[in-house]
């Protein structure tokens, strides 16, 4: 089973990080999508004591990463209407879509 405390600090680290290009924010989306199941860990009784206070100061700075997914821009030297920044929200909206089904907390 793995350690819920783990892939809470795991999924800390990629909500700190503030990357710029299209494609590292894409990448940074899909391991936020994967480790959201220790999200939903934390709330169960078998994450331990103070996990799931972790868990719940964590998900809405996990939200707020999504959201600014969704109103990415881009770059100057992008176009807010390239391909790279459609892609980018296009992905934070099925990440988002994904949780909402997927985790109703």
């Amino acid at each position: 089973r793995p350690n819920v405390a783990e892939g809470l600090r795991l999924l800390q680290r990629c909500v700190a990080s503030e990357p710029r290009a299209p494609l590292i924010l894409s990448l940074l989306l899909s391991f936020i999508s994967a480790l959201f199941v220790f999200l939903s860990c934390a709330y169960s009784q078998l994450a331990g004591p103070g996990v799931g206070s972790a868990g719940a100061e964590l998900l809405p700075r996990v939200l707020d990463k999504i959201f600014a997914a969704l109103v990415y821009e881009g770059t100057p030297p992008e176009d807010r209407s390239s391909r790279n920044v459609k892609n980018v929200r296009r992905h934070g909206a099925g990440l988002l879509v994904k949780l909402g089904s997927k985790y109703p907390l």
